[in-house]
């Protein structure tokens, strides 16, 4: 049965950006057709996630170095490997020997997922209890930070 289809792949983290979500859905929608086109799409889901955690111009990979000099936890930088290469792969298959089978895209998926998790979610959860510190804290806080950099 084509229609109504109803995709096995996993569904999207509640906090991927509005704007990526239908990118997730359409590699969701095409997993069973075609897994090498929705490895090439969750590949496009990381760079825009990327874009938002890391702006301004560069490649995927650039952008991974980048967030790897601010000391990126050395779990999601293997995690955005894994879609960057495994994508990549999908658009350009001769450069390397991985299969783009159904069981891969689908473990993509769930990569995609741990990474907005780690990166969006964790950072939203902090910034929030943060927010909600006393004022004397946060100045306490910010006087120290100001501390330290003058002794670096």
């Amino acid at each position: 049965m084509v229609y109504p289809f109803e995709s096995s792949a996993p569904l999207p983290h509640e906090d991927i950006p509005s704007e990526i979500k239908p990118l997730f859905e359409q590699a969701r929608k095409v997993l069973f057709f075609s897994p090498p086109a929705s490895c090439a799409l969750l590949r496009l889901v990381i760079e825009k996630i990327l874009d938002q955690i890391e702006p301004g111009s560069g490649t995927i990979n650039q952008k991974i170095g980048k967030l790897v000099q601010k000391e990126l936890d050395e779990k999601i930088k293997k995690a955005l490997d894994i879609v960057r290469v495994i994508g990549d792969n999908a658009v350009h298959p001769l450069h390397m020997d991985l299969q783009d089978d159904e069981k891969t895209a689908s473990t993509l998926f769930d990569i995609v997922n741990i990474i907005v998790n780690r990166t969006i979610s964790s950072t939203k959860k902090i910034d929030e209890l943060y927010s909600k510190l006393p004022d004397t804290a946060l100045d306490k806080i910010i006087e120290r930070d100001l501390k330290n950099k003058k002794n670096i």
